[in-house]
């Protein structure tokens, strides 16, 4: 939708830019004239001026009708409550093009109407040099208006940017928490796997820590240049988070080159937690409809991500002695049975009750490895845990404001997040199920608590009609506004290039004598004469 606006002052800053033309054309037209009023006997400046002026009032008519149907539109979503940063826009828009119709384009209609009477030229050029000026002023405000959206749309890609690399980290953070579990647990992964994990993850994090920086510079230079306070609150506080960014990756670079796997772990989870709040931080405000909506999205993400945690924990919840007992006995082929039975010492176990034979030592200690390798997938499942619900609690805090039900519902779903997470550390998968589920719960029930919010400002939105259709409407109008102004331009600028055009020469009266032809005029030939010497002497 920002793009549609920011469409329209484009189109809004071509029609003023191209008025700015034509009166500059017709200043210097009056110019050519004040100077050289010979060369202006075909086009009068009263002529240019009384043109000029129709075709103004028309492309005024224009500019008042644009202005008629934006109040409409912004009535219109008022009265349904859609007061957003598009409402603001639109407003703005408005009062701009309201200035221009009935201020500057009065005052230019004005001044053209009375230079085509019997006025003074050099008062009425420096009326018309004026307007001109002023003018300039509103294309100034329409610059400044396009530069905001400009603005807002480059620190949306800057705040999306952010956010990619913060999940880049995250998913690093995680590669190096199942690492150290690998370390903790006395694990004995494949030859060099650990080393080739280490330098993949080393790699990366140095990806990340230069990335940082670029992204350090282009906020840095953001902040410099936007004209709009908030935006520059915003990004002077964005420099600020960064600035403790970028030590902290190039620390955790540090540690994973030193080998230093934890304390890599400690500064790549401060790094993520910070990165995700810059986002957070130098994101523009979005409207309330386009909030809900991407909440929805996160939302359902986060559901998403519960119960398939929720899944994986389940499969590692070991089965009971007995119950593991009895299915290995029923297998025909079961190794660890198999083993038993081949030593004196323990074959008679197989003999004994199963109550009894679960209480066998040989066999707790056959249970145990199960117990063991079923609980494997555990190992750095709490630290996911704890990610999901920072998650949660940063979503509920960005709908405090638009939708506070929902906010609440979903702030319920962090406690038993957290204590899943400490189930999951301590390798209780059974306590670690119930929370969350318990989290999934509570997260349902705030995902349906915006799904009513969300389908209301729908429902608003379809009673204010359709946005796109609309602001694609205003758009049109102005690249009409645009079309007639540029042709008003350019037909001033033919005739003033007519009026430079030196006059054609005079023909001279027609006279009743007739004159001599050509040929007439020319001498008779003389005869030859033959040399002196030859000539008769006279007697």
């Amino acid at each position: 939708m920002n793009a549609l606006i920011l469409r329209t002052i484009v189109g809004a800053l071509a029609v003023v830019s191209s008025f700015c033309t034509s009166l500059s054309a017709l200043a210097q037209s009056s110019t050519q004239e004040s100077i050289s009023p010979q060369k202006n006997q075909g086009h009068p400046p009263a002529d240019l001026a009384r043109q000029g002026a129709a075709k103004q009032e028309q492309i005024q008519g224009s500019s008042r009708k644009l202005v008629d149907e934006l109040g409409a539109m912004i009535d219109e979503y008022e009265r349904n409550g859609l007061n957003g940063e598009e409402t603001k826009g639109l407003k703005g828009l408005k009062g701009i093009f309201s200035r221009l119709s009935d201020t500057d384009m009065e005052k230019i209609v004005a001044l053209l109407k009375s230079a085509s009477g019997p006025a003074d030229g050099k008062t009425a050029l420096a009326a018309i040099s004026g307007a001109y000026a002023q003018q300039k002023g509103v294309l100034i405000q329409l610059k400044q208006i396009l530069a905001s959206y400009a603005a807002d749309q480059e620190a949306l890609e800057l705040a999306e940017n952010v956010r990619q690399l913060a999940d880049r980290q995250a998913a690093n953070l995680q590669a190096a928490i199942e690492t150290a579990q690998w370390s903790l647990a006395g694990a004995k992964p494949a030859e060099g796997a650990v080393e080739a994990s280490l330098q993949a993850q080393e790699a990366e994090q140095k990806a990340i820590a230069e990335e940082s920086k670029i992204f350090q510079e282009k906020i840095r230079a953001f902040a410099k240049k936007t004209g709009n306070k908030e935006v520059a609150e915003r990004f002077n506080k964005g420099i600020e988070d960064i600035s403790k960014i970028v030590p902290t990756l190039e620390a955790a670079k540090d540690s994973l080159a030193g080998k230093k796997l934890f304390e890599a772990v400690g500064n790549e989870k401060t790094a993520r937690d910070q990165m995700r709040q810059l986002a957070r931080t130098i994101t523009p405000p979005r409207d309330a409809s386009e909030l809900l909506r991407e909440a929805s999205l996160t939302l359902d993400k986060l559901i998403s991500q519960q119960k398939a945690m929720l899944a994986t924990t389940k499969e590692t919840l070991a089965k009971p002695i007995e119950q593991w007992l009895a299915e290995e006995l029923k297998k025909k082929q079961s190794w660890q049975m198999a083993q038993l039975a081949k030593k004196p010492e323990t074959a008679g176990l197989l003999a004994l009750p199963l109550e009894k034979m679960a209480q066998a030592e040989p066999i707790k200690q056959i249970y145990g490895n199960y117990v063991r390798a079923v609980m494997e997938p555990l190992s750095g499942m709490e630290d996911r845990q704890g990610d999901m619900a920072n998650q949660a609690d940063l979503l509920s805090q960005d709908l405090d404001k638009s939708a506070k039900p929902a906010a609440e519902l979903l702030r319920s779903a962090i406690p038993p997040m957290r204590d899943a997470r400490t189930a999951l550390n301590g390798k209780d998968a059974a306590a670690a199920s119930k929370d969350e589920a318990g989290a999934i719960d509570a997260m349902e029930k705030a995902k349906a608590s915006l799904g009513q919010q969300l389908a209301a400002a729908e429902k608003s939105e379809a009673l204010a009609g359709d946005k796109a259709g609309d602001l694609k409407e205003i758009q049109k109008q102005t690249q009409e506004l645009k079309a007639e102004q540029a042709a008003l331009a350019k037909a001033t600028a033919a005739r003033r290039r007519r009026s430079r055009r030196p006059p054609p020469p005079r023909s001279r009266p027609n006279s009743s004598r007739k004159r001599p032809s050509s040929n007439s005029r020319r001498p008779p030939k003389r005869r030859p004469q033959p040399p002196r010497w030859e000539r008769p002497q006279p007697t």
